[in-house]
C-alpha cells in the first residue's frame, strides 16, 4: 500500500510517499495484558495510559514495568506514535504525541521512521 504523507519541520515542509512499512514501524499491542495484570499495577497517580481497541481514552493507568499475565515484561512504547484498534473500534486511530504507554493487543502501534511526519494528518 502507497502512502502520501506531509513532512513539517522547522526548516522543511515537503510531502514523502512509499510504502507503508518504510514510513512507519508496525507492532502488535502486547498479548496476555489482561485487565487482571493491568489491575496489579494500577496507579492513582500519574501513572502510563494502557491503549487497547477503543476509540476513546484510554481507561486505565500503570506503573511503569507492568508484567503481562505470563509473566513476561510488557513492551513500553513511546511517542509519537499512531494506535490502531485491530478490533473493539477497529480502524479507529488515536495520535499519541507524548509520553510512554503500553498497548493491549487489540491494538497496534505504528511509529514514523522519519522525523517530522504530521501524525494527525496521517490518521
Amino acid at each position: 500500500m502507497l502512502c502520501e504523507l506531509a513532512i513539517t519541520t522547522a526548516d522543511v515542509d515537503k510531502k514523502v510517499s512509499g510504502p507503508l512499512k518504510q514510513l512507519f514501524s508496525i507492532q502488535k499491542g502486547n498479548q496476555n495484558l489482561t485487565e487482571v495484570a493491568i489491575y496489579r499495577y494500577i496507579s492513582q497517580g500519574q501513572g502510563v495510559p494502557v491503549y487497547g481497541g477503543g476509540a476513546k481514552a484510554p481507561r486505565f493507568s500503570v506503573k511503569e514495568g507492568m508484567l503481562r499475565e505470563n509473566g513476561g515484561v510488557a513492551t513500553l512504547f513511546e511517542a509519537p506514535a499512531l494506535m490502531v484498534a485491530m478490533d473493539g473500534s477497529s480502524g479507529s486511530i488515536q495520535v499519541i504525541e507524548s509520553g510512554k504507554f503500553y498497548c493491549n493487543h487489540h491494538g497496534a502501534v505504528m511509529k514514523p521512521k522519519i522525523f517530522g511526519i504530521d501524525l494527525w494528518c496521517t490518521a
